[in-house]
């Protein structure tokens, strides 16, 4: 897929953080895929400009996506990025602070069915499935 970074307008840290763990053709296609498929998401950023330096948080590198997330009337961010995203002040402006484990989890605990549905499809869809058990039998025994 030749999707340019440009096309994309991604930011460099967004490229070093996920270039660890992900080739960039990935994640340009989700960024690409999440635009498309979500174009009503995107916060440009003169309408989340002038809340950059009021963000709490010690990492002025994260406080534009506090000032976008607010900007744009997100209820939660998700992040593992928990110390630089202190909760008790986002939560003061509105904007719930959870990392993905726990965010995960309460979609599980809220709509059983539909998340191991989603599990189970997304694990055979893989191309090189893991070869301990099936992800039907781990899910399987999870009981709401």
């Amino acid at each position: 897929m030749g999707i340019a970074r440009q096309q994309l307008d991604l930011p460099d840290p967004v490229t070093q953080f996920c270039g660890e763990a992900l080739p960039a053709n990935s994640i340009f296609a989700f960024l690409h895929a999440a635009r498309e498929y979500f174009p009503e998401s995107r916060i440009a950023e003169e309408d989340y400009a002038s809340l950059v330096a009021s963000m709490p948080g010690a990492d002025p590198d994260d406080r534009h996506h506090k000032a976008a997330a607010i900007s744009g009337r997100a209820r939660m961010l998700v992040t593992w990025n928990l110390r630089d995203f202190p909760a008790e002040p986002l939560a003061a402006l509105g904007l719930r602070v959870v990392d993905p484990d726990r965010y995960l989890c309460q979609l599980l605990d809220r709509f059983p069915q539909e998340v191991t549905a989603t599990v189970v499809r997304l694990a055979g869809e893989k191309r090189r499935p893991p070869k301990t058990g099936s992800t039907a039998d781990a899910v399987g025994g999870w009981r709401p």
